[in-house]
């Protein structure tokens, strides 16, 4: 009875090194990044048109968000007033907070989505994303300051003076958008 026992468990110990876990991590080739980086240094900038697709999508979805929180900044302020006339400084005092509240939406929607995700809504519909000018994820600096200089007046324009489709916040930041 022991040698029975002694041969199931020596079977069993020699069944497991040759089958392997069906549970265990799967592992992956670490030159696979280094390879994903490589070619996006190579990969060409992304067309005028799809550049331009990227700039109307994102004010659509820009424009819903900006709505849907004037909206809710507009209940907010009427609760918190109570009842009462509604004066001209009131209606002064809101446009400023909606003012400010499209700015932070803004600002928030580029630097969130493309800091997390390197692509906003735009450029996920339109298969694009932003890389740094080495072909690596731009860092933080990066898409802070491709995030503000969207902000400088007559920006959007500043596709028309270059040859590549590329804007002041692409070359000001040190990244561009690729299809990918």
């Amino acid at each position: 009875m022991a040698k029975v026992v002694f041969v199931l468990l020596l079977d069993v110990r020699v069944y497991r090194e040759q089958v392997p876990n069906p549970y265990a991590s799967p592992s992956a080739d670490p030159t696979f990044a280094v390879e994903a980086i490589a070619t996006d240094a190579s990969a060409p900038n992304a067309s005028g048109i799809r550049r331009f697709l990227n700039l109307i999508i994102d004010n659509v979805v820009l424009t819903v968000l900006s709505y849907g929180a004037g909206v809710v900044l507009g209940i907010v302020y009427v609760v918190a007033k109570g009842s009462g006339q509604f004066t001209e400084q009131d209606q002064a005092t809101l446009q400023a907070m909606g003012f400010l509240l499209g700015l932070i939406v803004g600002f928030s929607y580029f630097f969130l989505l493309e800091a997390l995700c390197q692509k906003t809504v735009g450029k996920l519909l339109t298969g694009t994303k932003v890389i740094s000018m080495d072909g690596g994820r731009p860092s933080i600096g990066q898409f802070l300051g491709r995030t503000a200089a969207r902000y400088i007046p007559f920006e959007a324009f500043s596709f028309l003076t270059s040859q590549e489709p590329r804007g002041w916040h692409d070359t000001l930041s040190g990244t561009r958008v690729i299809r990918g």
